[in-house]
């Protein structure tokens, strides 16, 4: 997802991926979404959900478990660490 703020090629792929998932029923996760860029084209585009650095670091399944229990961010359990 690097070059997708930056990359007209790699943004009409990227739209065109999402809606054809979406004309068949399926929905949608972005992997890899490191900045707000990003994640403001793949919102504009009615992707389902985002996963990646923007939102959480890789963590244990205990520090999963934490920041699911206390509902917050990456960015809070980061910062609690």
């Amino acid at each position: 997802m690097g070059a997708l703020a930056h990359d007209a090629r790699a943004q009409e792929i990227t739209r065109s991926i999402v809606a054809l998932a979406h004309k068949l029923g399926c929905g949608v996760i972005a992997e890899g979404v490191e900045g707000a860029g990003q994640a403001a084209l793949l919102d504009a585009w009615s992707c389902d959900q985002q996963q990646g650095y923007l939102y959480a670091r890789p963590m244990s399944a205990d520090d999963a478990a934490d920041l699911v229990r206390r509902g917050g961010s990456g960015e809070a359990l980061r910062l609690a660490s």
